[in-house]
């Protein structure tokens, strides 16, 4: 009770107004739109506590928050007719990539696996739904936490499987009618507090359902509906879902799911773990050479190793994501031989399932096509090695600001087109790639011919340090550039020596800054 009393306190509080500039208008609008998803999770699943003592009418909403950018925006309404009955009404439910929605859920008491004379003593679900086409029904699917119901339909659903599948371990399901409109009623029995879970699910498209207005009463004759019989009994988590929870991530640390990455074979995967360990080994050098030059008091030697220390850090961190599979996307040729293209894979038709639970939507062709990796954390590490080192050149070779700045602009900027000519599948990906190649050109005019005289008066220890680091950056870049077109450009090398050459020159780039400033 005491969180919709803090709810509707909140809903009635004086509105202020203030002027906004565009920056922050646009930051206003994401902020509101996430604001308006947690809340629908929020009154989704604590939306059917009332008060203990029967708040009779009692109504919370979101319909007062505006719509962020022209879409519907999910409502939920939650009002008492009753001390028994808690009323819901739901609109345009959010689906968080399901691709199945949460409509409510509730705390269900004991009750005794007979069912009672008196058909009023038990609890009971009355629920009626109403799709926003009536070419699109939704079926409303009820799961509990016994024998782990829950946890298993929230895997089968993230994976995909069908309808029918899901049927077999559901506690109801609820049809929609000849007319679309899906209506039901459902009596509850249990030995043991459970909480129940309304799920809402288009079976013939299995896209997010598209729900115009859901109408769930919950009638509990034998509690408040509050979910503290539910939370003292551990009814949020069951120990079976810990059982498999565990089980699943004990057969993800296998040493053959650890050399498992879509599209990049197993060579490929182990050149990333290798220039992982190889980043990580550095920044332990690096931090010690920092700590005893900062020790002796010697900031001119402390101040290299942080750049090492900077660039190694974000280096490893990053190879560690690719090897993981993390921080990629997956690239699949697809269509007739001779007109094929390189499209975003959809995991939903290359996945095919297991042998109890098939995936409706598996196409074994799409499988087969071939694959290639896109990993845009790669460009992470690249804008941040430029973003660092540029500057540092800079700095060293006694240039002025301006300088430095523009330095940093192009070298992100060069790391951006490259990341939009890898992310884009047309042809137009090479105009990007042309405008990385002349800003590649533009930093190594710079860093070779406006920045030489100012280094030569910074003496020939400075200056050597200079030309190491120069000649490392404009050699490897510029290879850069010409490995793109053979390896995501064209994709005429294998995912494996994509890998492989990417690793290389990452390596001989930190590598290379941090042998130079070590001198």
């Amino acid at each position: 009770g005491s969180g919709e009393g803090k709810a509707l306190r909140t809903a009635n509080a004086p509105a202020v107004r203030v002027q906004l500039s565009h920056g922050q208008r646009m930051a206003a609008n994401t902020t509101r739109l996430l604001v308006c998803a947690l809340a629908g999770v929020f009154l989704a699943g604590v939306g059917s506590q009332p008060t203990s003592s029967g708040i009779a009418g009692t109504s919370l909403s979101l319909s007062m928050l505006p719509s962020a950018f022209n879409q519907p925006m999910p409502t939920y309404t939650v009002s008492n007719p009753s001390p028994f009955v808690t009323a819901q009404t739901i609109k345009h439910p959010l689906c968080f990539g399901k691709h199945s929605a949460l409509l409510t859920s509730v705390c269900v008491v004991p009750t005794g696996t007979k069912a009672p004379q008196d058909s009023k003593a038990l609890p009971r679900l009355d629920v009626q739904l109403t799709p926003a086409s009536p070419l699109h029904p939704v079926t409303v699917f009820l799961f509990d936490d016994e024998d782990d119901a829950y946890s298993r339909w929230w895997h089968d659903a993230m994976a995909n499987r069908s309808c029918a599948a899901m049927k077999e371990y559901a506690k109801s399901v609820i049809s929609p009618g000849a007319n679309g409109v899906t209506t039901g009623s459902r009596s509850i029995t249990g030995e043991t507090s459970q909480i129940w879970y309304i799920m809402a699910v288009d079976c013939n498209t299995r896209q997010c359902p598209n729900i115009s207005n859901a109408e769930i009463s919950f009638y509990h004759p034998a509690s408040d509906g509050s979910r503290d019989a539910c939370s003292a009994s551990g009814g949020e988590l069951s120990l079976s879902a810990l059982k498999l929870a565990l089980n699943q991530g004990y057969q993800a640390l296998t040493f053959r799911n650890v050399l498992s990455v879509v599209g990049v074979s197993p060579v490929g995967v182990v050149f990333l773990y290798t220039t992982c360990v190889l980043f990580s080994i550095l920044s332990i050098v690096a931090f010690i050479r920092y700590s005893r030059a900062a020790s002796r008091g010697l900031p001119e030697e402390a101040a290299p190793q942080v750049v090492v220390l900077c660039i190694a850090i974000v280096g490893g961190l990053c190879y560690l994501a690719m090897a993981t599979g993390s921080g990629m996307v997956v690239l699949r040729k697809v269509g007739p031989p001779a007109s094929a293209q390189w499209t975003y894979s959809n995991p939903m038709m290359a996945t095919p399932g297991d042998h109890k639970h098939k995936n409706p939507f598996y196409d074994p062709a799409y499988a087969k096509a071939p694959t290639y990796p896109l990993f845009y954390v790669r460009f992470v590490e690249w804008g941040v090695f430029s973003a660092v080192v540029l500057p540092y050149l800079a700095d060293i070779a006694g240039a002025p600001p301006s300088t430095s700045q523009l330095l940093l602009i192009l070298g992100v900027a060069r790391v951006g087109c490259l990341s939009a000519a890898s992310s884009i599948t047309s042809a137009s990906r090479w105009v990007f790639w042309l405008v990385s190649f002349l800003l590649w050109g533009a930093i190594t005019v710079i860093l070779t011919k406006g920045l030489h005289q100012s280094v030569m008066r910074r003496g020939k220890l400075v200056t050597a340090v200079f030309h190491q680091i120069v000649n490392t950056v404009v050699v490897v870049w510029g290879v850069h550039q010409w490995v793109w077109v053979g390896c995501a450009g064209t994709k005429l090398a294998s995912s494996s020596w994509d890998a492989a050459l990417y690793c290389l020159l990452d390596l001989a780039a930190v590598f290379g800054v941090a042998a130079a400033v070590s001198k």
